[in-house]
């Protein structure tokens, strides 16, 4: 009896009953075989006759007067001529072969309708009674009656398709680099952090006019430093603005250097034992070739510096002693070269400078190293032809080709930046263009 998978899709025959309709198809088969062969038979053996008799009237034709003792068959047997002889043994003949024929095929019908038989009631209870007793046994035995081998196979595939799964899933998590779109280190929000960086810097250091009295001397000096040559007043203070907003982010990075061989630091104390640690386990990688402990590695390092992105130098008493020097001596240095004179804008703007400061050492020291690859950062050089895919800035697209970098306030962040083909930019450096004199 037919029966349905548990999946429903597949239909399923009990054997015996599969080899009852197999045995009904091969004799329905072997007799239309027999037919055919019996009827290519006689359609064989009828040409052989037709031959022989047109043998036979040609022979005749030639030898009638010598054929006395087939004449005398002929007249004896009352036939008029030779060829109403001929004619009979052909009926005969075929009278012969009709005849064993119907026989064959009677006795054909008749296996088909005993074979036929054992698929009615009385057979197919004997069938069932009998399965019946093996899914019995088969259950003393702790057997599922259900488990055939299309289940099992089918039970070992949905098994090794979980397994695969399970295991592409690990994969894809161990190997996969990319934070998740609502953390803050997610390549898009760091990108976006980058940019507000730089319009941070921008407020910080002001616009140089109202309120605002430069030390021209001071900024004339920084601008030597920096190897820029101003030309006209004009130019001088948007040239002052520029270097200054490059000197804020100098001076954070200088105070942080000196203060990275502070061992007591634990933030210093994470990161140094961090690459050591790194350094250890990829010896442990032998070849390099172990995706899984590469992965690891890299995984380790990206959530380490992650997490260092967002807590390093907070204090949950208040501000962080080393937040609070560095804001310190970066007011200070700033000072040197701009005074803001109206008191409630000199007290906004230096309330920003503690930010300013977490902001800086986070991204150029913590959370570009939680990016993978690791993102880079790079100052364009002075009088580097201007490019605009890796720089911005205000100039006229006419005039790019006779234009050079006169100064860069901010750097450029990507990935290989100094290879043209693979680089990957994530923001332009921010740099003032002039005319190439050369």
């Amino acid at each position: 009896m037919g029966q349905t998978d548990p999946d429903g899709d597949i239909e399923m025959i009990d054997p015996v009953e599969n080899q009852l309709q197999e045995s009904l198809k091969n004799t329905q088969n072997k007799i239309s075989g027999d037919l055919s062969e019996g009827f290519n038979k006689l359609l064989d053996e009828n040409k052989i006759l037709q031959k022989q008799l047109t043998e036979i009237k040609d022979e005749l034709r030639s030898q009638k007067s010598s054929s006395s003792e087939i004449s005398r068959n002929v007249e004896n047997d009352g036939f008029r001529n030779l060829e109403d002889y001929i004619t009979k043994k052909l009926s005969e003949g075929f009278k012969n072969q009709n005849e064993e024929l119907r026989e064959q095929i009677t006795r054909l019908e008749n296996e088909l309708k005993n074979l036929s038989s054992t698929s009615s009631d009385e057979p197919r209870h004997t069938i069932e009674s009998n399965e019946s007793k093996n899914v019995e046994s088969r259950l003393k035995t702790g057997v599922d009656p259900q488990e055939t081998e299309l289940e099992h196979l089918r039970k070992d595939n949905k098994r090794l398709k979980d397994e695969n799964a399970s295991y592409q899933a690990t994969m894809g998590i161990a190997t996969s680099y990319r934070f998740a779109d609502d953390d803050q280190n997610n390549s898009v929000h760091f990108n976006k952090d980058i940019n507000d960086l730089n319009k941070n810097i921008s407020k910080f250091v002001t616009n140089l006019k109202k309120d605002v009295k430069i030390n021209s001397d001071n900024v004339s000096k920084l601008l030597q430093h920096y190897k820029y040559n101003k030309e006209t007043q004009e130019e001088g203070i948007q040239l002052a603005k520029e270097v200054l907003r490059r000197l804020v982010i100098d001076t954070i990075i200088n105070i942080y250097e000196s203060h990275k061989s502070d061992n007591s630091c634990p933030e210093n104390e994470i990161i140094n034992n961090l690459k050591q640690l790194l350094d250890k386990l990829s010896l442990l990688n032998g070849s390099g070739n172990n995706d899984i402990m590469k992965s690891f590695l890299i995984k380790m390092r990206q959530q380490t510096y992650a997490i260092l992105g967002n807590l390093a130098f907070t204090d949950e008493k208040g501000e962080h002693l080393f937040i609070t020097h560095c804001k310190a001596r970066l007011i200070y240095t700033i000072n040197q070269y701009r005074i803001i004179t109206n008191e409630s804008k000199k007290k906004e703007i230096e309330s920003q400078a503690s930010s300013l400061v977490r902001d800086v050492i986070s991204i150029f020291y913590f959370r570009r190293f939680a990016q993978e690859p690791i993102v880079n950062y790079k100052w364009i050089e002075n009088d580097k032809p201007i490019d605009p895919l890796t720089m911005a800035g205000t100039w006229d697209e006419d005039e790019i080709d006779n234009l050079v970098v006169q100064t860069c306030s901010f750097p450029l962040f990507g990935v290989e930046l100094e290879n043209h083909v693979k680089r990957q930019i994530y923001t332009p450096a921010r740099v003032i263009a002039k005319e190439d004199k050369d």
